[in-house]
C-alpha cells in the first residue's frame, strides 16, 4: 500500500477546511445582493367605498317663535321642555303704548262712520231737490262726491283700526301648533327686535320623535351621493353605538367656510326612545358601493418611479416598456383610468387599467389585467438602490 506524503495530507486538509469556511461565509456572513423589485399576482378582495361626514341633529319640523311688535318681553309663560298646545299663550310684549293706538283708531273710525251716515242722508235730501230743479247739477255732483269721499274714509279708517288691533293682539304671542319647547332663546326684560336679525323667543319642535341629521358634505365627494344611500351614524353622546339612517335629501345650495365648499345632506332618524337631543354632534359613514371577490390593487402601485424602474431593468437585464407620452396622457386624463407595471417575459410593461370603486387603500380593477398577471408591487428603498447602482455602474452614475 502506497503511503500518502505528509505535505499532501496537509494540503488536502487545508483545502477542505478552506472550502468549508468559504461555504459557511457565503451562506451566513457574506453580504447578499438586495432584491431590487417584487412582483405578485393581484388579490381578490371585498371592497366597500364610503364617504365620511360630520354634522348635527335637529327635529324635522321646527318653529322659531318671534314677535312682529318691537318692545320688551313683559312675561314668559312657558319654559324649555314644556309641551304646548296650539293657541296657548307663550309670552307678552310691552311696547309702551298699551291700547292707545287701538282706542285712537277706533275713535277715528267711529267719526268717519258718523260722517258717512250724515253724508248719505244729506245726499238723499239733495237728490230730491235736484230732481225738482231746485239745485244745480254741479252742486248735486259735488254732494255726491262728498258722499263717496266719506265712504272711502270709512274704509281707510277701518283698515287703520284693524291694523292697530292686530298689532295690539300680536303683543300676546301664542303657539302656532302643538309641540315641545326645545329652546327658550330670550329672557323677560329683553328687547325684541323685528328687523334682521329678528329676536327668537322660543324654538318649538312639532314632533321630537322624528329627528333630522344634517351633514356637511365636501364638494369633492358630493357627486358620489344619491338619495336612499345608507349612513352609519355615531353620536358623541353614544360613542359605542351605531345608528342607521337613509339620505332623503341632498341640497344644491353650497355653503362656504374659507376656501372649502360644502353641501348639506339630510338623513331622517327615529327618536321614539328620546335618545337624541337637538344639536348633538354626529359622525357619519355613508356607504357608496360595495363589491365582493373583485381584483383589487393597493393605491401605492400607481406611484412607481419610472426612472428607478428603468435603471433596475438595465441591472437585471429586463426590457423597459413604458407607454408613450401621448398614451400616458390619454390614459391619465380619462376618468377611472390609471397605469401600473406588469412583469412579463423578462420585461417591465406599463399597462393602463380601468378602476372601479375604492376604499382609499385598494382600488377595484375593472379591466386591463388578468388574474395570473404578475404586478410590480415594490421597488427597493432609495438608499439601497443608490448604493447598489453605485457598485454596479460606479460613482459616475
Amino acid at each position: 500500500m502506497t503511503k500518502i506524503p505528509f505535505f499532501l495530507k496537509i494540503s488536502v486538509l487545508a483545502l477542505l477546511v478552506g472550502g468549508g469556511t468559504w461555504g459557511v461565509y457565503k451562506a451566513f456572513f457574506a453580504p447578499k445582493k438586495p432584491q431590487l423589485f417584487k412582483a405578485s399576482e393581484p388579490e381578490k378582495r371585498f371592497i366597500i367605498q364610503t364617504v365620511k361626514a360630520t354634522g348635527s341633529i335637529e327635529p324635522e319640523n321646527v318653529m322659531k317663535i318671534g314677535s312682529i311688535v318691537t318692545g320688551i318681553i313683559y312675561k314668559l309663560y312657558v319654559e324649555e321642555n314644556d309641551l304646548v298646545k296650539k293657541g296657548q299663550l307663550l309670552a307678552e310684549i310691552d311696547d309702551g303704548k298699551g291700547d292707545t293706538l287701538v282706542r285712537s283708531a277706533r275713535g277715528e273710525l267711529e267719526l268717519a262712520q258718523a260722517k258717512l251716515v250724515y253724508a248719505e242722508s244729506y245726499l238723499q235730501r239733495q237728490k230730491i231737490l235736484f230732481e225738482a230743479g231746485h239745485i244745480s247739477k254741479d252742486l248735486y255732483e259735488q254732494i255726491s262726491r262728498d258722499y263717496q269721499v266719506a265712504q272711502a274714509t270709512v274704509t281707510t279708517k277701518k283698515a287703520d283700526y284693524d291694523q292697530a288691533l292686530f298689532l295690539f293682539n300680536s303683543k300676546k304671542i301664542t303657539a302656532p301648533d302643538d309641540g315641545l319647547v326645545i329652546a327658550q332663546n330670550s329672557s323677560e326684560g329683553e328687547t325684541v327686535a323685528v328687523t334682521s336679525p329678528a329676536t327668537i323667543i322660543y324654538t318649538i319642535a312639532k314632533d321630537i320623535r322624528k329627528m333630522e341629521v344634517n351633514l356637511e358634505i365636501d364638494e369633492s365627494t358630493v357627486g358620489d351621493l344619491k338619495e336612499g344611500m345608507i349612513a352609519n351614524l355615531v353620536f358623541e353622546a353614544y360613542p359605542h353605538r351605531t345608528f342607521k339612517g337613509n339620505i332623503y335629501n341632498i341640497n344644491n345650495s353650497p355653503t362656504k367656510k374659507g376656501s372649502a365648499v360644502n353641501y348639506s345632506a339630510s338623513i331622517s332618524i327615529d327618536n321614539s326612545h328620546r335618545l337624541f337631543r337637538p344639536g348633538m354632534s354626529v359622525d357619519a359613514t355613508i356607504t357608496i358601493a360595495e363589491k365582493e371577490n373583485v381584483i383589487a390593487l393597493p393605491s401605492n402601485l400607481f406611484r412607481v418611479s419610472n426612472g428607478s424602474l428603468e435603471k433596475i431593468a438595465h441591472v437585471v437585464g429586463y426590457e423597459y416598456k413604458p407607454l408613450s407620452k401621448q398614451e400616458r396622457i390619454k390614459a391619465l386624463e380619462t376618468d377611472h383610468m390609471k397605469t401600473i407595471w406588469i412583469v412579463r417575459d423578462k420585461a417591465f410593461i406599463e399597462q393602463p387599467i380601468t378602476i372601479g370603486i375604492n376604499d382609499n387603500s385598494y382600488y377595484e380593477v375593472v379591466s386591463g389585467i388578468q388574474e395570473d398577471d404578475l404586478i410590480l408591487t415594490d421597488l427597493a428603498e432609495p438608499d439601497t438602490m443608490k448604493e447598489f447602482f453605485q457598485k454596479f455602474f460606479g460613482k459616475g452614475l
